[in-house]
């Protein structure tokens, strides 16, 4: 991602965990829930196996809940498997390196599992609100634009904008996928003209829209956004 996404004062500093940390501190963990269950368990009275068939059941759920980051990609591979599905990246994308987003979908096609595929809905809504935003700005500027529908427009389309910057920070500003849902939908259809007044409504609105818009960063972040979405004709 760029580091110019996200404004630096509400950036948060986190340290990265390597993969075979995490996999150590993961494990560690599942270990001594093991190691705890089975203490708590014979520490108690004999005549108590229904408790300590309840403890069992218990520390059961929450060591697989711990361990999923470990099963999920074992079952994943053992699905694709039984499936048919296995894949190689390269494969898709016939040599050439793929965007953030074609990667991120990527990544979720592969991983044949609940969450995988919920994260593959997640991209597929996202597509989808931007387009019925985009595709009602469309619709008011599609007659003569007057300046009430330039500023309908540009507040549908500064929201997409927004929304993107904000809740979406895996993607760059240029994501190409989104670029062409927008150019399709609304860019390649206007004049010259009124792409230019939409693009200058859209900053505007932005600037009153986000509170971080001054901060390091932003702007460019929605300059390059919209140099994408609305390039000049």
């Amino acid at each position: 991602m760029d580091s110019t996404t996200q404004p630096s004062a509400t950036a948060l500093t986190i340290k990265p965990v390597s993969k075979v940390e995490g996999y150590f501190i993961l494990g560690t963990t599942m270990v001594g829930a093991v190691a705890l269950s089975s203490f708590l368990i014979n520490r108690l009275p004999k005549n108590t196996q229904f408790m300590a068939s309840i403890i069992g059941q218990i520390f059961g759920i929450a060591i697989y809940g711990l361990g999923a980051p470990l099963i999920e990609p074992a079952t994943s591979k053992f699905r694709q498997g039984a499936f048919g599905l296995r894949r190689e990246q390269g494969d898709s994308f016939e040599g050439r390196s793929p965007t953030e987003l074609e990667q991120f979908w990527w990544r979720t096609q592969a991983n044949y599992s609940q969450n995988g595929q919920m994260a593959r809905n997640i991209i597929s809504h996202f597509l989808v609100s931007i387009q019925d935003n985009v595709t009602s700005a469309y619709r008011e500027l599609s007659n003569a634009p007057s300046d009430d529908s330039v500023t309908y427009a540009a507040a549908r389309v500064a929201e997409a904008a927004y929304r993107m910057r904000t809740l979406f920070t895996e993607f760059r500003a240029e994501e190409p996928a989104v670029a062409i849902s927008v150019k399709t939908a609304l860019g390649d259809h206007l004049p010259g003209s009124t792409g230019k007044r939409l693009r200058e409504a859209v900053i505007n609105r932005l600037r009153e829209m986000d509170v971080h818009f001054g901060e390091t960063g932003v702007e460019g972040y929605y300059t390059r956004l919209l140099a994408s979405w609305l390039p000049p004709r």
